[in-house]
């Protein structure tokens, strides 16, 4: 392993941090009281000159201070209140997109039906020492630790990646389980048209996108990549004589859904099913294993200076 990937830039710190703090902000939705600059609320408004309409939006979050339809837009809608309609005249501009309205009033009527507060959490030892667990997999006991027990964290996650990758170099593949490559096959097959559809393209216009040469090259090597990956985690998993518990998959489970978005949106059984009993298979295969397997394997690495070649295993 290179020793350059033990070098941790402090904006890599930073992100890890960031996202920690963000995985536990949440959101109050206030449909009572005053609105002020900076505040974030979801606006539906109208404007009418002579009789046309001029201005509308269905209504979207926005911040007030950053609309700036017209000038005094937004300081308007601070002499309002949550939920009531707020009735303002202003002056259309000399640049204003209609050329006929230049000079002249726009009437609108808005309505702010709710405002949004963020509580963002304090990096408190009791609040840090109670959920780096469930987000980086171990205990943080003291926030000011944080720092160095996130550069750990990506320090062993670079180390990990590089064991991973130097074990895919080493596999041999000799055959593939039939049944479990057409499930995988499937799978990848839905997971394009998933990306697909969501990008408003066909499957084979998305695959050739993503560098594949069709939609049946990116459904083939995905399942062998997939199928791959599961096969060498069983024979690590029987090298080393590592087995895990249901509650092992369900710590992993609850990091993902944590570290990437899901758990405001989800309950652990509504994420499953969203995702597939496939994609559960690999997860529990695949992703539930890594770190154990990879921290066995750590004995083994050797760290070398990429510039000299040199052996640095043991310098500081």
């Amino acid at each position: 392993v290179s020793s350059s990937m033990l070098d941790i830039s402090d904006s890599t710190i930073d992100g890890h941090i960031s996202g920690f703090i963000s995985a536990y902000t949440t959101y109050d939705y206030v449909t009572e009281g005053g609105i002020e600059m900076g505040d974030t609320v979801y606006l539906s408004y109208e404007g009418v000159s002579e009789g046309e309409q001029v201005e509308f939006s269905e209504g979207g979050e926005v911040v007030i201070g950053q609309i700036g339809i017209v000038d005094g837009f937004d300081e308007a809608l601070t002499a309002g209140k949550l939920g009531e309609a707020i009735k303002f005249t202003l002056k259309a501009p000399d640049d204003y997109y209609v050329e006929e309205c230049r000079g002249k009033d726009i009437d609108f009527t808005a309505t702010a039906a709710y405002k949004v507060v963020t509580n963002v959490p304090e990096l408190t030892d009791e609040f840090v020492s109670q959920n780096s667990e469930a987000y980086f997999g171990s205990v943080c006991e003291k926030a000011d630790d944080l720092r160095e027990f996130v550069r750990q964290y990506q320090m062993n996650y670079n180390v990990h990646s590089s064991i991973f990758t130097s074990l895919q170099e080493k596999q041999h593949v000799i055959s593939r389980d039939e049944a479990r490559y057409n499930e995988l096959y499937e799978y990848a097959q839905k997971v394009l048209l998933y990306h697909a559809v969501t990008y408003s393209t066909d499957v084979d216009s998305f695959a050739k996108a993503s560098g594949y040469e069709s939609a049946d090259d990116y459904a083939t090597q995905e399942a062998v990549y997939y199928c791959d990956e599961m096969m060498l985690m069983d024979y690590m998993c029987n090298e080393l004589g590592l087995s895990f518990t249901d509650e092992d998959v369900e710590k992993a489970i609850e990091k993902y859904m944590l570290t990437n978005g899901f758990k405001d949106n989800y309950t652990r059984d509504d994420f499953i099913d969203f995702q597939g009993e496939t994609w559960f298979k690999i997860f529990k295969s695949v992703d539930v294993r890594y770190d154990t397997v990879m921290s066995a394997l750590e004995k083994n690495v050797v760290y070398y200076d990429l510039a000299t070649g040199e052996d640095v295993t043991t310098a500081d």
